[in-house]
């Protein structure tokens, strides 16, 4: 005769599929460190669409092990997020720091670096942070066409903290090198913006000359010849601020604006009649 043994009941079998669930859960949970707990929260809200929520998971990744790769990772995801998702540059700035401070790849940290300054100088207008930073990326071993870029990026950021001698410095050092045509015209440029700043009319005009000889085209496209213009009016030569922005007319996207500024400068020519120019 079979025995018949009572059917399981279904709270028992309930009981038995939960358990089975948690033991799977504690077993993936055993195997996964804190730190990759919180990176994947973070990828998954960043799947959500929920970017600032997703900066918090990652800087606690960075927090937990700051030299592990999983923090590496969190500090990718968490620059790339912060700079094109959420335009917090400020955020990103730290994810950057932690790429140089902790990558093993020369080429991130290199890159991570260029960042950085670049998201000072663009981004948050901090030109003494940019400064500093550039300064770094100088000193590394970089193609010289590029290290000539960060030079002139450096020269600009002393140039809007008004540290014009700092900037003329390093301008005036690039100058020395032969530079790619577009590297040149910067330089020169900001050279004879910064001889304006210093109120040095004359030689800031020598230089905007140079500039519309060597790059008529670029020129028109940066208005150098106002520039120029300007240096001629504050050097009280009416005339040939005046000869300079008829110049101009035919090119230019601002016609209006050049005609009220030759008018001006006609009024004042008439008020002073025996105004002289400096040599030209």
């Amino acid at each position: 005769m079979a025995v018949v043994f009572p059917a399981e009941s279904t709270s028992k079998k309930r009981t038995k599929r939960i358990l089975g669930i948690l033991f799977v859960f504690l077993t993936i949970v055993g195997c996964t460190s804190p730190e990759e707990r919180d990176l994947k929260r973070g990828n998954a809200e960043v799947k959500k669409g929920h970017s600032r929520t997703s900066i918090t998971y990652f800087e606690r990744v960075l927090k937990r092990n700051p030299s592990s790769p999983v923090a590496l990772q969190a500090a990718r995801e968490g620059a790339r997020v912060s700079v094109f998702e959420l335009k917090d540059f400020k955020k990103a700035l730290g994810f950057y720091r932690h790429l140089i401070l902790y990558s093993q790849d020369a080429k991130e940290r290199e890159q991570a670096q260029k960042d950085l300054a670049n998201v000072a100088f663009d981004n948050l207008n901090d030109y003494e942070m940019a400064a500093a930073e550039y300064s770094k990326l100088l000193g590394l071993n970089l193609p010289f066409a590029e290290k000539a870029k960060f030079q002139i990026a450096l020269g600009r950021s002393y140039f809007y903290l008004g540290r014009f001698e700092q900037s003329e410095s390093e301008i005036d050092a690039l100058l020395k090198e032969r530079l790619q045509e577009s590297t040149r015209f910067s330089a020169l440029t900001l050279k004879g913006n910064i001889l304006v700043s210093k109120k040095l009319f004359g030689e800031a005009a020598e230089i905007y000359r140079q500039v519309l000889k060597e790059f008529p085209e670029k020129s028109k496209e940066e208005n150098v010849a106002l520039q120029l213009a300007v240096c001629y009016e504050e050097n009280h030569d009416f005339r040939s601020a005046i000869q300079i922005l008829e110049s101009t007319k035919s090119d230019a996207s601002n016609l209006d604006y050049v005609e009220l500024r030759i008018k001006r400068l006609q009024e004042r020519l008439r008020n002073q009649p025996g105004a002289r120019g400096f040599r030209k």
